[in-house]
């Protein structure tokens, strides 16, 4: 939950859009690339060494911004869904809604240890209070 509050939807919407364009920006620099190759008689060598390193990396890139953006989408709606459970704001941060879970499950754990502080010191009074057998 610690984690969870330092956690922004929003930063990591804006980091996933950033690198979508960077990859189209890539995307067009292969086109680009491969199609000066296409009307050269000769291809060069730098152009084919570029594009043989450069399109593996862009595919995989692609997987895993699809990846990356699937999960968000996920944690967005589980946020969403925390969000009309504990009655908060839509507009409410996805920091804020895990404070509220921190700071609950912290008074939980108060009220839990508050209990067996009082379980143990009824348990001390009632054993002071009963009267002791002698042994024969």
């Amino acid at each position: 939950l610690r984690e969870g509050t330092r956690l922004d939807l929003g930063e990591i919407k804006l980091s996933l859009r950033e690198l979508e364009s960077g990859l189209k920006s890539i995307d067009s620099t292969i086109k680009a690339e491969q199609s000066l190759m296409d009307s050269q008689d000769e291809r060069p060598r730098h152009s084919v060494d570029f594009l043989s390193r450069i399109t593996p990396f862009q595919q995989r890139a692609v997987q895993e911004l699809k990846t990356m953006t699937d999960l968000i989408e996920r944690v967005t709606s589980r946020v969403d869904e925390l969000k009309r459970f504990f009655a908060e704001e839509p507009t409410s941060t996805s920091a804020s809604i895990f404070e509220a879970l921190l700071e609950f499950s912290f008074i939980v754990e108060t009220s839990k240890e508050a209990h067996h502080r009082k379980q143990r010191a009824l348990r001390r009074r009632d054993s002071m209070q009963r009267p002791r057998t002698a042994h024969m």
